[in-house]
């Protein structure tokens, strides 16, 4: 996969050269740059999997200058601890990174907890304290252990309506477990709240941004911003009107971002980045909204299991797009539409809210009508559905 960004006028195009193993899941990544395709070990990515795929083992290289390991163990399919071989330098966290930081959990045996739905309410490496989830296994308030607390707001589908963050402007720590109250008068507290009404974002009672299908307009700068994306809908530049770049970013095949000095990070820019998904950075916290679920931006992870776990009881249901992130995407944490051998096709124009579909290959159109999907589904016969994870 070869890609390059004009702005940066480097003379060569990027790329990665992927290996798989025999179970269709991607193994070694390795980057590279120009006509020789020689990379000098630059991001590279190696990943190793148990028998459910979940990832045991992750390297990737930080441009070519340090190399990082993590040693990732479970309590069955579901997250127990996370950890550095060697321990990440604290002055390596700076503003726009994405990588993954066990500060909070380090010297802890269990960093991760979860109730009896699978859905994770403890997180010591994000400083999470505690999760609160509603009927539909969406989180309704997020407590920091730093004091920081995030309230959310839903219709009856599960649509995200409003996002509350206070940030605590005290000292204090809390407790696995627990949750702070708010006090009405927000004593203590800058209070930023979000809402989403269609297409419009509202920041503190004031409009901020308006979503268009290739961008955003930017209310307060009263300009339009478009993005630049790839083959799988995540946004590799945004681009002001006058042409102006405002933020760019180059990912690991996984989904992080290539470190600070690669890819750059603006407040002013609306995050929708990996798959063009929102990143709620807010407080640490660097979690991508799905829509039925969330993901890790350090670990291709899900923090819930998937709805529709029983269809796929042969893999971990907190594995992301079957360990082939490059070749496939879920648009909003279900599943996607498959062909009868198992491949990925894509999704209809409701982003498969309810259940997955099968159909021919010469039937499917991405973002083809929901209503047309299943009359193809209804038709077809499918003697041995087999997926290929």
């Amino acid at each position: 996969m070869q890609w390059s960004i004009p702005s940066e006028n480097l003379g060569y195009n990027r790329a990665y050269i992927f290996s798989y193993d025999g179970l269709n899941r991607s193994y070694n990544s390795v980057y590279s740059e120009g006509s020789t395709f020689n990379g000098g070990g630059k991001y590279e990515e190696d990943i190793l999997y148990d028998k459910m795929g979940n990832i045991t083992n992750l390297l990737y290289a930080d441009d070519g200058e340090d190399e990082y390991y993590l040693n990732i163990y479970y309590t069955g399919n579901q997250l127990k601890s996370a950890r550095y071989e060697n321990d990440r330098p604290s002055a390596s966290y700076v503003y726009g990174s994405e990588m993954f930081d066990n500060r909070g959990g380090m010297g802890l045996a269990t960093q991760y907890s979860y109730d009896a739905n699978g859905n994770t309410t403890f997180d010591a490496n994000s400083g999470i304290s505690t999760i609160q989830y509603n009927s539909l296994n969406l989180p309704d308030v997020i407590q920091f252990s730093e004091g920081h607390q995030s309230q959310y707001t839903y219709d009856a589908d599960g649509q995200k309506l409003e996002l509350t963050n206070y940030t605590y402007n005290g000292s204090v720590i809390v407790p696995q477990g627990a949750i702070s109250a708010i006090p009405s008068n927000n004593a203590g507290y800058t209070v930023t709240q979000t809402d989403y009404i269609e297409n419009v974002i509202c920041e503190n009672n004031n409009q901020k941004m308006i979503l268009t299908p290739e961008g955003y307009y930017d209310c307060a700068g009263k300009r339009y911003c478009y993005y630049l994306k790839d083959h799988l809908g995540s946004v590799r530049l945004v681009l002001q009107d006058d042409g102006k770049v405002l933020e760019k970013s180059h990912y690991y095949p996984s989904g992080m971002r290539f470190d600070p000095s690669e890819s750059t990070s603006n407040s002013a820019a609306l995050h929708y980045r990996y798959n063009g998904k929102e990143l709620e950075d807010m407080n640490g916290f660097n979690q991508y909204d799905f829509g039925a679920r969330r993901r890790l931006t350090a670990l291709p992870i899900w923090t819930s299991m998937d709805p529709l776990a029983e269809k796929d009881y042969s893999i971990s249901p907190y594995v992301y797009c079957a360990n082939n992130p490059v070749n496939a995407v879920d648009p909003t944490g279900k599943s996607p539409i498959y062909d009868p051998d198992g491949n990925f096709l894509g999704t209809d124009d409701e982003g498969l809210r309810g259940t997955s579909i099968v159909i021919n290959t010469e039937n499917f159109t991405q973002g083809m009508a929901h209503k047309d999907a299943s009359n193809f589904y209804r038709d077809i016969t499918v003697s041995a559905l087999i997926f290929k994870q």
